[in-house]
């Protein structure tokens, strides 16, 4: 599965505007109506998750493409952000590795939900990811680690 992260910069809470970002002010309801446009019309709504930050985004895409996946990002406070999407209708939630506890994949696992670590970078916190912390997948930058490390652990 790929993930395809919409990243929103517009002053709305949580995109870091208010910290001199040197991003320019996202149309994120354009965007998001582009992103999913063109998978759905590539015949891949089935094969990706899409994951932002932003609820509103996420929002926009079930009511586009009902039967996408979804998965709301959090690098704070990974509790509340079960909550949130357990409370939105969201399978997933994508927790920064290092915020990723066992308590909170149990949790979001007993309310049916799948969870997400990113974004690792070792073949080591990969792994310790998976055997330690029980999470479902990673969303890693190198590929080639996350499959080498799957493998090696019998997913």
């Amino acid at each position: 599965m790929a993930d395809i992260h919409l990243k929103v910069y517009d002053g709305f809470k949580g995109d870091r505007r208010k910290w001199g970002s040197p991003c320019p002010d996202t149309d994120w309801d354009l965007l998001t109506l582009e992103v999913v446009m063109e998978v759905a019309k590539k015949g891949l709504v089935g094969r990706v998750i899409f994951t932002s930050f932003d609820m509103r985004v996420l929002k926009m895409i079930k009511e586009l493409e009902p039967q996408a996946s979804v998965g709301l990002i959090t690098m704070f406070f990974p509790g509340i952000a079960e909550r949130r999407a357990e409370k939105a209708g969201f399978k997933t939630i994508a927790i920064e590795k290092d915020i990723t506890f066992a308590r909170t994949v149990r949790r979001a696992h007993e309310a049916g939900m799948r969870v997400f670590a990113w974004s690792p970078s070792k073949p080591d916190e990969i792994e310790a990811l998976f055997r330690d912390k029980h999470v479902d997948a990673v969303i890693a930058n190198n590929i080639h680690y996350g499959l080498e490390e799957k493998a090696a652990l019998g997913f």
